[in-house]
């Protein structure tokens, strides 16, 4: 799994060096992950039957050095065909179901608590959405091991997200929405 994940990792869309927007092959995309500017890359999708936004991101001058956040979008019909541009989720319809920086061994899962911020729709074609993310801020709630114990951090780190990324179809990368309705 893990040379699976490293050979991902350089087989990335390159990333732009100026200080403006970095694309990522679908016409623009940066965004921050605490504090590091990264490149969100085409496997960053939407998963409709999970209610999922799927966001796989790399440092610009390390692509060994990625970042994995899965958001549960809650409350919603999660269906990319009725999302229209400003719509905005909150951090009561959001869930952060794993947070991953670099490459980790895993041994215990983690819950995380969304603390702040939103996600806007700033674009829908029939192909790609594209996401602002606005201070959209989230820290460990708990973590369990693999024997069942829990650990609740007492100073959690908190982890923020900004700029915006683009996503595609978690079953068919460039194609149209359409065919899965």
């Amino acid at each position: 799994m893990m040379l699976a994940m490293m050979v991902t990792a350089l087989s990335f869309t390159a990333c732009g060096d100026d200080d403006d927007d970095v694309d990522n092959g679908s016409g623009g995309a940066s965004l921050v992950i605490d504090g590091e500017r990264c490149c969100p890359n085409e496997d960053s999708y939407i998963n409709e039957s999970q209610n999922a936004i799927q966001i796989e991101a790399y440092l610009p001058d390390n692509r060994l050095k990625q970042f994995h956040v899965s958001l549960r979008v809650w409350g919603y019909p999660f269906v990319v065909s009725e999302l229209f541009v400003g719509e905005m989720f909150s951090p009561e319809d959001l869930e952060v179901r794993d947070f991953m920086k670099g490459i980790e061994l895993r041994l215990y899962e983690n819950e995380y608590t969304v603390t702040g911020g939103c996600i806007t729709v700033e674009s829908v074609t029939n192909s790609r959405v594209v996401m602002r993310f606005d201070n959209l801020s989230f820290s460990l709630k708990v973590s369990s091991n693999i024997f069942g114990e829990d650990y609740y951090p007492s100073n959690a780190k908190v982890h923020t997200i900004n700029g915006t990324a683009s996503f595609h179809n978690h079953l068919y990368k460039d194609g149209d929405w359409k065919p899965f309705y």
